[in-house]
């Protein structure tokens, strides 16, 4: 064939001929052939400094023709087989030039390799910012609240059917033998109430594409840590869960673009686990005397069955618990408060003025201050993922102008006068005064939305 495997034994069979003639010449016989290769790049140049070696064995002549002659090469290139006689023509040394006396012959085949040898590195599962858990959120081009698979590595070495690694597998393939490469990387996550989602799945590209060269049959590459999550519904959540190492898979197959026969694959799983929680942020109404208060907002995760993931949080609500682990702003924070007169957002008032701080074992303080207005709702804008409302109660979280409470939490402000009746103005207070002259039951009657 004119196209041979690299390292491959092929039976092979050779013919010495009259001049200008195909039939065998039946007085040759002879075992003093020598025999060597010419190495040529991709241009045709020869190139000697080119790896590889040619073997030949049984090259022994009988009535000018020799058949099962084991035949290989040890690496890949366009490879001139060369096969000299100077010895069987001696009997005319008298009379003839050395260089007319040589029986020689010259076939160029093309060396291949046999496969490739694909090499990944365990990936890694890691928690949103390594926090030790990650909130459910609907991954988008804006939303970076995620899971992460990460150190997604390969190594592709070109083997020949020894698997010997092949060094003149090398770039640029304008002169050597490295091809461009098709990539067909796959990433699969479990699914668990949904299907994974990624923030940028890996896509089927060449090795050009990605700009990976070969370098005496081996090449590496690192891809993009790669984000994911499953699906969160504003107003249905659901218990937390993990994502094992050994449920999440990692596997690359590779092709030559120029040989289709030469391919490769591997598959691995990963290492560790993630962990996901549903969460909200819930604001407190705050009842104030002074110009100057401050408010917490909580944290909070959901889980009905009180399971391992929240045995250690305070749980404050039925099926809710502060999530104790939140505790950076990668989590999610207030990004704005904004007081306005209705439940409108954008009904804005400025006599108000904010102080954020930082969220702290899935408390944050918002300290709020007023010229003089007694009543407002208070807006807070925030991560969507910590956006709940019940079903029915509310619709998916928006804070532009002319949303209203109903798609972004929200909380109530209060400023009274001082002094009137039996109140605490400041101080922690457990308990109840009743005055004397009435000790009637009060009864507070209003419409409290839900959160």
């Amino acid at each position: 064939a004119s196209t041979l495997v690299s390292q491959a034994i092929y039976s092979s069979s050779f013919k010495a001929t009259p001049l200008n003639l195909t039939t065998a010449s039946l007085g040759y016989t002879s075992s003093s052939i020598t025999v060597s290769s010419n190495k040529y790049m991709r241009n045709g140049d020869l190139n000697i400094s080119m790896n590889g070696s040619l073997s030949l064995s049984g090259l022994n002549f009988i009535d000018g023709s020799v058949t099962d002659v084991n035949l290989s090469f040890s690496d890949v290139g366009d490879i001139g087989i060369d096969l000299n006689d100077s010895v069987w023509a001696n009997v005319d040394a008298d009379d003839t030039p050395e260089s007319n006396r040589i029986i020689h012959a010259e076939c160029k085949r093309l060396f291949i390799p046999d496969h490739f040898l694909v090499s990944l590195d365990r990936p890694v599962l890691e928690n949103n910012a390594n926090t030790g858990f990650s909130y459910l959120s609907n991954l988008s081009a804006s939303v970076l609240m995620s899971a992460w698979m990460k150190n997604l590595s390969f190594t592709l070495t070109a083997q020949g059917k020894n698997n010997d690694t092949l060094l003149n597998y090398t770039s640029p393939s304008s002169l050597l033998y490295a091809n461009d490469v098709k990539l067909i990387p796959l990433v699969t996550f479990p699914i668990k109430h949904s299907a994974a989602t990624k923030y940028v799945d890996l896509v089927e590209q060449n090795t050009s594409d990605i700009g990976l060269l070969f370098t005496k049959g081996v090449a590496t590459y690192k891809y993009a840590d790669l984000g994911f999550n499953y699906e969160r519904d504003f107003s249905n959540p659901i218990n937390p869960f993990s994502v094992e190492g050994d449920e999440s898979l990692f596997s690359l197959s590779v092709q030559d673009k120029l040989y289709p026969s030469v391919i490769g694959d591997e598959s691995t799983s990963s290492d560790n686990n993630v962990s996901f929680y549903y969460g909200r942020l819930l604001p407190s109404d705050i009842i104030t005397t002074t110009l100057a208060s401050n408010t917490t907002a909580l944290y909070e995760v959901y889980d009905s069955t009180g399971s391992s993931f929240t045995q250690d949080m305070k749980q404050r609500t039925l099926f809710w618990f502060i999530n104790h682990k939140h505790d950076d702003a990668n989590e999610g924070y207030i990004i704005e408060a904004v007081a306005s007169s209705s439940s409108l957002i954008n009904d804005s008032l400025s006599e108000f003025s904010f102080s954020y701080n930082p969220v702290s074992s899935g408390y944050e303080n918002l300290s709020i201050n007023t010229a003089s207005r007694s009543k407002a709702t208070i807006h807070l804008k925030t991560q969507e993922w910590l956006w709940y409302v019940p079903s029915n109660f509310g619709s998916a979280y928006a804070d532009t102008a002319g949303t209203d409470c109903t798609m972004h939490p929200c909380l109530k402000f209060s400023l009274v006068p001082k002094n009137i009746g039996l109140k605490v103005e400041s101080g922690d207070f457990s308990g109840t005064v009743v005055p004397d002259e009435n000790r009637s039951d009060y009864i507070q009657r209003g419409v409290k939305l839900f959160r």
